[in-house]
């Protein structure tokens, strides 16, 4: 009887264990982002020779292979949605990106790696990039940018060409997950504003 009692007492056991680890609900995945591709956007005017594009300096704040949510001052980092590279390679690879598309340049832009010496440079900051809450399960995408380009055709007078500052507000479609397509979108807008308003001058 006492046998009969503690296989029975074993079984309830093993039971309740059981059920404690089928309602426990597994962590998410951890998903990689990078930025999307090129819009074909209203081309600009070009510069004869090509533009080096420089690895972007990103705000410490912002500075995270995680996406950044914003609420008034409180930023937050979204631990299972991240970029695939640094974040400053990824701007400038879109920004690169948006001048080829855009046929700014008639020699299109080179990485900085590349050995070939250009006859302009552009410097990008990134003074924000985050997704804000508008309101539950809605978020809009918000950057700020500023661009300094310079002329290197005359190697010992390097000249400023412009500065521009730029920002961009989107709403993002059903999910954060969009928030890297909005931000591709938000530069490549930024960029041809950027040149163009130097272009009006």
């Amino acid at each position: 009887m006492n046998r009969i009692c503690a296989h029975i007492a074993i079984g309830c056991v093993s039971l309740i264990a059981s059920a404690c680890v089928s309602v426990r609900e597994p962590f998410p995945d951890v998903k990689l982002f990078k930025l999307g591709e090129s819009m074909a956007l209203e081309q600009a005017t070009a510069f004869e020779g090509s533009l080096l594009v420089r690895p972007a300096y990103i705000n410490a704040e912002y500075d995270t292979e995680y996406f950044v949510l914003r609420e008034g001052n409180a930023l937050t980092r979204e631990y299972y949605l991240r970029w695939s590279a640094p974040l400053s390679d990824l701007v400038a690879q879109q920004v690169a990106l948006s001048v080829e598309q855009m046929e700014l340049f008639s020699e299109g832009a080179n990485p900085e790696s590349s050995l070939d010496l250009p006859e302009y440079a552009l410097e990008i900051e990134v003074l924000e990039l985050a997704a804000i809450p508008v309101e539950q399960d809605m978020f809009e995408a918000r950057i700020v940018m500023a661009f300094r380009c310079f002329d290197l055709r005359d190697p010992v007078n390097k000249q400023v060409l412009f500065r521009h500052e730029s920002e961009c507000q989107v709403p993002l479609e059903y999910a954060l997950d969009n928030f890297p397509a909005a931000v591709s979108g938000c530069i490549d807008a930024m960029v041809l504003e950027a040149f163009q308003h130097h272009l009006k001058r």
